[in-house]
């Protein structure tokens, strides 16, 4: 009973961040803002699952049903994969076309992070500074998004990845370019360094 509750809580995640319905996958009118926002709930389950592998370090077995209810509960994205260029033109209206063309970078980063941490954890030895990667995995998590956090209440104009692909009017209003990639920067950054530590 145990593990299929592991299994089912990143299931969940993504049926919570959801911004449409399987039932109607086929006849939905997805303008580009909507698809823009496909990208955004994903980074949003993305942090909060960042927060729960976090949780988990110290125990292989838990890390494996989460990640197989992950892996489940997202491989529908697919979909809407060929839409990329229409969630690019909404998101140029803000930024520049080689910066959108970064922000999709550092997402499939994020991405990729998962499939590292998940790699790395199937052997059977794991020779990592596991408090290390909690705390790089808990700032990862908190520049998409600040999850899991019950002392900060965010705003759409707040300085994260998510807002920058939900929020960019807000975001850019509030902050520079030069701002905004300095967050890109520090994410590209970070998340090297993670997979350095991964993937020596």
């Amino acid at each position: 009973m145990q593990k299929l509750i592991v299994v089912f809580i990143p299931i969940l995640l993504f049926i919570a961040g959801c911004t449409y319905h399987s039932d109607s996958e086929q006849n939905f009118d997805l303008d580009k803002q909507m698809i823009s926002y496909h990208w955004t709930e994903r980074l949003e389950s993305h942090a909060t699952f960042l927060q729960l592998i976090k949780e988990n370090l110290k125990d292989k077995q838990a890390l494996t049903n989460l990640f197989t209810g992950y892996f489940v509960a997202t491989q529908r994205d697919s979909f809407f994969q060929v839409f990329r260029n229409d969630a690019i033109e909404y998101l140029k209206q803000v930024y520049s076309e080689a910066f959108v063309n970064q922000l999709f970078d550092v997402h499939n980063s994020v991405n990729d992070l998962l499939s590292d941490i998940q790699q790395v954890f199937q052997d059977d030895q794991v020779d990592l500074d596991i408090e290390e990667l909690g705390t790089k995995l808990d700032l990862v998590s908190h520049l998409i998004l600040h999850a899991g956090s019950t002392e900060y209440r965010s705003t759409n104009s707040d300085l994260n990845l998510y807002n920058v692909f939900a929020f960019p009017n807000q975001v850019s209003d509030k902050h520079s370019m030069t701002s905004i990639a300095d967050l890109i920067e520090n994410i590209n950054d970070l998340l090297e360094e993670v997979k350095s530590d991964l993937l020596p």
